[in-house]
């Protein structure tokens, strides 16, 4: 078995002529299902999963039973090539490798490829600057910023030494603007709130949004001329929270923003924890997104692969700059609990054992 080290664009080219084998059936595959183009999904002819044997799973209209591991050897590998699709990537790696040890067949490993990229380039919208040098930010909750997060933005301050810098807090932005919001701040979850509000203030004043815990590495001002612009991140997922901006009035963060008047935050006690890259990436899909960590634009909106502000990737992992670099999401994850907080860890650590 041939691990192929490679970036999404390349997997692509390279499996054209081939059928796939899908080792892993959970949350990542799940994704796969919504965000991959049918040209690609219906390469798949086999999932394997031994925590979900005998499950069925519709594949484009193909219902496949869920198998085991070890049954990958009664179909014919040639012109085939195994996509492991779980963030144990490293477990079920070495448990291939045993068993097809003396077998040539390309082995390519989804959470891996998310987190490379190809060079891009990309020209500017306008001629001239459209987005305003202000970057906005949200501390809901009233608690100290941590030492890590102040660290952060004074790195906003050395590459954006003439931005206008704005802290939003329950002070000076109204909380109560819909229902989604009000439940998220009701339950604490300050991650949650400021989903809607960066939306909603790049919307009503133009600007960029970022997380506190976004560290630059360069200037923002090239990005000043596009209409608006969000990045990729890991997994493929739009995320706002990486870096995102918009002249004042863009329509398409309108659109973005209202989606939250049609969610709830709790429902029948339950906490509604899908993230924004979830709502944002679904939203995108309807205007042509196409979920393949490249530089692409739709409506307006110009999309960067996560080597302009997500080049970490998964927690702890290897950084890999290049001249698009904007910045580095250092995904404090606060909004989660410990308990998974701990989970992730294990599973990004399997993830960076490949880089």
């Amino acid at each position: 078995m041939i691990f192929r080290d490679l970036c999404f664009g390349e997997f692509l080219r390279e499996i054209q002529n081939k059928k796939l084998l899908c080792i892993g059936a959970g949350q990542l595959f799940q994704d796969m299902l919504v965000l991959w183009d049918d040209t690609i999904l219906r390469k798949i002819i086999f999932i394997a999963d031994n925590n979900k044997q005998g499950h069925k799973i519709n594949v484009c209209g193909n219902i496949l039973q869920v198998d085991s591991v070890d049954n990958i050897l009664k179909f014919c590998l040639k012109d085939a090539a195994i996509l492991i699709t779980s963030m144990y990537c490293k477990s079920i790696y070495e448990q291939l490798n045993v068993l097809l040890k003396d077998i040539n067949i390309d082995c390519y490993i989804y959470p891996v490829m998310s987190l490379k990229t190809e060079e891009y380039e990309w020209g500017p919208t306008n001629k001239t600057p459209v987005i305003p040098k202000t970057i906005h930010y949200f501390w809901f909750g009233g608690n100290k910023i941590p030492e890590e997060n102040r660290k952060c933005i004074e790195s906003w301050k050395r590459y954006c030494p003439d931005y206008k810098i704005i802290k939003w807090t329950e002070d000076n932005y109204d909380i109560t603007k819909c229902d989604y919001m009000i439940q998220a701040y009701e339950h604490r979850k300050w991650g949650f709130v400021s989903d809607f509000a960066r939306l909603d203030v790049l919307f009503e004043f133009g600007g960029i949004y970022l997380d506190t815990d976004v560290e630059l590495v360069k200037s923002l001002d090239d990005l000043l001329y596009e209409n608006a612009f969000v990045g990729f991140q890991r997994n493929f997922l739009i995320d706002t929270g990486l870096g995102c901006g918009c002249k004042k009035g863009e329509p398409l963060f309108k659109e973005m923003r209202d989606v939250y008047y049609d969610i709830h935050f709790t429902e029948n006690g339950t906490l509604n924890l899908l993230a924004c890259p979830y709502y944002q990436t679904i939203f995108l899909l309807k205007y042509g997104l196409k979920c393949n960590n490249t530089f692409q634009k739709i409506k307006g909106l110009s999309i960067f692969p996560t080597a302009a502000f997500d080049p970490q990737g998964y927690a702890s992992g290897k950084i890999s700059l290049i001249k698009n670099t904007y910045g580095i999401h250092h995904y404090s994850e606060s909004w989660i609990s410990e308990k998974q907080r701990n989970l992730n860890s294990k599973k990004y650590a399997e993830v960076n054992y490949f880089r």
